[in-house]
């Protein structure tokens, strides 16, 4: 069954666009390189079971958190439209929930579920949402908590994201000269840690300032239209990273060596393996561009447009062996080891209108090939697709 979330209470809610061009999840690309914003844009960012697995997990979270729930509660429960919980989900979202819910005991105050919060000082375009933000005046204390469902370790220590949370919640609620301290906290169940799953860094409000000049300058940078474009550890979520010149010569350049492969050093090695799926990305990429072109008449001189080779399939094997075996036909003589024979090799055995009933031939993709190929090009333009109109 859908759960229906509450929407959340927060009279400072912001209604704009769910993403800032500058939010909190992209600024550590942005620190990194103030040509990715400009690189970027346009560009869909691409989604997949893992990350659509990870907004389940926050919205079980925030359901828990508005109605007073345990995670347990949710089992069976369908989160993100097509992710039912499970206990190893609950598990991991229940440790998220006893962090809250410790903070709120130990340090009472005020509490905002899905946070929307915005770094005023810096520009009124830079916002974002915090998973949990908790103000204890009393103690002068305020605590951002981002749940990380994934298995790649985020660590706690210089987080951009969280001290991007953290001075946006200063500049929100107008906490600069009421509070003295912020306590940023990675909640990370599947993150293997030598500092476990809950890991926490306190941040004074002077060294906030340093955060919000630090952004306020890699923001004013980004916002040129030159903006110089840095190839590096940050390249790899950036939805332009298999685009990008400056990140193919890093990339080719940690995957040269000078040495036989079997002298390269370890640390070579170690290069080489994480760029490799940059590699494979944007060779993909190439690979469908030019075939999506050459599908539209684009001519190649090294290479042709051909179809591609493909197998009748079976349709319904029981049917076609229950009628192989009322011809007399036994049913050693329709397969090989484990498998059915193809419908080429059935026809003289079952005949023409038997295999055509039950195996149907794919349509045939075209391909790039090389010129040397025996294949016969196909043509690639739209002639004789369309009828004239008059």
């Amino acid at each position: 069954m859908g759960v229906n979330i509450p929407a959340p209470h927060n009279v400072n809610a912001i209604t704009e666009a769910v993403h800032s061009g500058f939010g909190a999840s992209i600024m550590y690309q942005v620190l990194g390189c103030p040509g990715s914003v400009n690189a970027c844009r346009g560009l869909e960012d691409e989604t997949n079971d893992a990350a659509e697995e990870g907004a389940a997990q926050h919205e079980l979270a925030e359901w828990c958190l508005r109605l007073g729930f345990n995670a347990i509660d949710g089992l069976g429960k369908t989160f993100n439209k097509r992710f039912i919980v499970d206990e190893v989900m609950a598990q991991n979202v229940q440790i998220y929930l006893n962090h809250i819910r410790s903070i709120r005991i130990n340090y009472p105050g005020i509490s905002y579920v899905e946070g929307k919060v915005r770094m005023s000082s810096v520009a009124n375009d830079i916002y974002g949402t915090a998973d949990h933000i908790h103000i204890c005046y009393e103690q002068r204390t305020g605590f951002i908590d981002d749940y990380k469902g994934g298995f790649l370790v985020v660590d706690e220590e210089e987080n951009p994201q969280t001290a991007h949370y953290a001075v946006s919640m200063l500049d929100t609620y107008k906490l600069w000269f009421t509070l003295d301290k912020v306590v940023c906290t990675i909640i990370q169940p599947n993150g293997d840690h030598v500092r476990g799953d809950i890991r926490s860094v306190t941040y004074t409000i002077d060294e906030l300032m340093v955060w919000r000049d630090t952004f306020s300058k890699a923001i004013s940078a980004a916002r040129q239209k030159d903006a110089k474009r840095i190839a590096g550890e940050h390249c790899r979520y950036c939805l332009a990273n298999t685009d990008c010149r400056p990140r193919m010569l890093r990339t080719i350049l940690k995957c040269s060596f000078d040495a036989p492969i079997n002298q390269v050093s370890d640390e070579e090695v170690n290069d080489f393996i994480r760029e490799i799926p940059t590699f494979k990305k944007t060779i993909e990429r190439m690979e469908k561009h030019a075939l999506w072109l050459a599908r539209g008449g684009k001519r190649y001189k090294d290479f042709k447009l051909v179809k591609g080779v493909v197998k009748a399939i079976c349709t319904d094997e029981a049917a076609l062996v229950a009628e192989a075996l009322a011809k007399g036909i036994t049913k050693d003589r329709l397969y090989n080891p484990g498998k059915i024979k193809g419908k080429s090799v059935l026809k003289p055995l079952l005949g023409q209108d038997v295999v055509d009933k039950y195996y149907e031939t794919p349509v045939a993709e075209t391909k790039l090939v090389p010129l040397s190929n025996s294949s016969t090009a196909v043509g690639n333009n739209a002639s004789g697709v369309f009828t004239q109109v008059d």
